[in-house]
């Protein structure tokens, strides 16, 4: 006795209906590919824009292929420091909006997502990078205790950001 040639309808519309799916995740994994790879040739040229000719070849960060050091010395200034590097521009001109927890957790992300992006470029400072994590908590709860003291200058804004990202960034 043969199938049901309604049963075999269904199936075979089934397989072409998979079929056509498969073929349509192929298209758009191979167009991601694509842009992936064209992404990565910008981000290449953005990065020769602005770094010399050797900075690729370098294979070291960018920052500290230009003398920065995340800062190791306890104090508000290198809370502001880390602020300064983590937080987008556009933060800048509201210190209390800086200090704030949801500020001070995206800071956070960010310099994990930092720390996880140098652990897979450069081997051999891990322990190095463990320790910015730490210190930047020191801040944090330096930052803190500092407010509940009432102690922390409101004006803060752009000019002293500035003035810290020359004068004090190699701190140690």
């Amino acid at each position: 006795m043969g199938q049901d040639p309604i049963a075999i309808a269904v199936d075979t519309a089934s397989i072409q209906a998979l079929q056509a799916a498969q073929k349509e995740l192929d298209d758009t994994r191979e167009a991601l590919n694509d842009y992936q790879e064209m992404l990565f040739h910008k981000s290449e040229d953005v990065v020769q824009f602005y770094a010399t000719n050797n900075f690729l070849l370098s294979n070291i960060s960018y920052l500290k292929y230009h003398g920065f050091h995340w800062s190791t010395q306890a104090s508000c200034v290198s809370f502001y420091i880390f602020a300064m590097m983590l937080v987008p521009i556009s933060s800048w001109t509201d210190c209390s909006a800086l200090r704030s927890g949801s500020s001070v957790r995206y800071m956070a992300l960010r310099l994990a997502e930092h720390i996880r992006l140098e652990k897979e470029n450069v081997k051999d400072e891990h322990i190095h990078l463990e320790g910015i994590y730490s210190i930047f908590n020191v801040y944090c709860d330096i930052v803190v205790e500092e407010q509940k003291k009432n102690r922390i200058n409101v004006c803060c804004g752009t000019a002293k950001l500035a003035r810290w990202s020359g004068n004090d960034v190699g701190g140690g």
